[in-house]
């Protein structure tokens, strides 16, 4: 089958589009500039976005703006997705240089989802645990990680939502409400959460991956407490875990720039 070449109008006019998003109020002259494109050619993408109603001038002379219906073109994409593409490169780093395995997570549909993990390259896993798979939030240290660096309205709707879905949630990971608050303070205090699994004495440390003050995103670890005590693995873990966030950190800023 004959190799089929890529559309070079189409490049060049997306990229007009997303430079244009980049400098808000732009002129077609300075879209040139900026593109290193030919104005005339620049002109023609615009006028044909602005017919398509993607780009629009609020009074002839003003400078272009990208329309609210360019963010059809972003529908079905999901950021939470997007980033194990640069985050995954950081978890096989440190699972490379600590053995045991690195996962990525976050909340989706109120629960707590895997979004990617390290699991096949990890000496110690015999049985990889499913990706993109989700759990409940309570009982589960990346789960508390999240929900405790959040903001207090979110967190109080993403409980609600838990709860509808799952009355006896709290029951089942031995808690109440307030016990959770208190949990979630802790958490907040130590800056990283700990869950001890009974299935081959494993346990779990978490960090969360802070944006602008928020998590969106955990990092954890799992091993072995028959391998590493606790208290060793938190001195060992953490530092890292909290290292390798701060760089995924570093990705989802720069592509939340990107989408602004």
């Amino acid at each position: 089958m004959a190799r089929i070449k890529p559309l070079e109008g189409l490049e060049r006019a997306l990229s007009v589009l997303r430079v244009l998003n980049q400098h808000v109020g732009a002129t077609v002259s300075e879209l040139a500039r900026l593109t290193g494109m030919p104005r005339a050619a620049v002109n023609r993408y615009i006028v044909t976005f602005i017919n398509l109603g993607y780009v629009f001038q609020s009074k002839p002379g003003s400078g272009l703006r990208v329309s609210v219906r360019a963010l059809e073109l972003s529908r079905g994409a999901r950021t939470d997705y997007w980033v194990t593409t640069v985050a995954l490169p950081e978890l096989s780093a440190l699972c490379h240089d600590i053995g045991w395995p690195i996962g990525l997570e976050s909340i989706v549909a109120a629960r707590l989802a895997i979004l990617v993990n390290t699991d096949a390259i990890s000496p110690f896993v015999a049985k990889p645990l499913d990706q993109q798979v989700t759990f409940p939030l309570i009982g589960r240290a990346s789960g508390h990680v999240l929900l405790a660096f959040t903001n207090a309205e979110t967190r109080e709707d993403l409980l609600k939502c838990a709860l509808a879905d799952d009355s006896a949630l709290l029951t089942r990971a031995g808690m109440t409400v307030n016990k959770l608050m208190e949990k979630l303070r802790n958490v907040i205090e130590l800056g990283y959460d700990t869950q001890r699994v009974s299935r081959a004495n494993w346990v779990v440390l978490a960090v969360p991956i802070l944006t602008v003050g928020q998590a969106r995103f955990s990092l954890s670890v799992r091993f072995r407490s028959n391998a590493i005590p606790l208290e060793r693995a938190i001195a060992r873990f953490i530092p890292k875990l909290i290292k390798t966030s701060q760089a995924i950190a570093k990705h989802v800023s720069g592509f939340d720039q990107t989408i602004t």
